[in-house]
């Protein structure tokens, strides 16, 4: 558990894997949700593509755009 100041600012990058508009839907509302505990923060989401998440993430780490949070499924 971290404790944030409500007053903190910076970005938050939470990269994921397309699926269901569900999905999707949930990951909205879950932003919705923090910024209201923490408006000064901008949550933008990165789309993982190409060879699946493994190698997504492994052409990103070196490059420095890998995003700060992942979010998955297992479907």
């Amino acid at each position: 558990n971290v404790a944030i100041p409500y007053d903190y600012s910076g970005s938050l990058k939470i990269a994921y894997i397309p699926g269901s508009d569900a999905e999707y839907l949930t990951l909205q509302s879950l932003k919705k949700g923090f910024n209201k505990k923490y408006p000064n923060i901008n949550v933008t989401f990165q789309t993982l593509q190409g060879n699946g998440y493994l190698g997504a993430v492994a052409q990103m780490a070196p490059a420095g755009t890998i995003g700060d949070v992942f979010w998955g499924t297992d479907e």
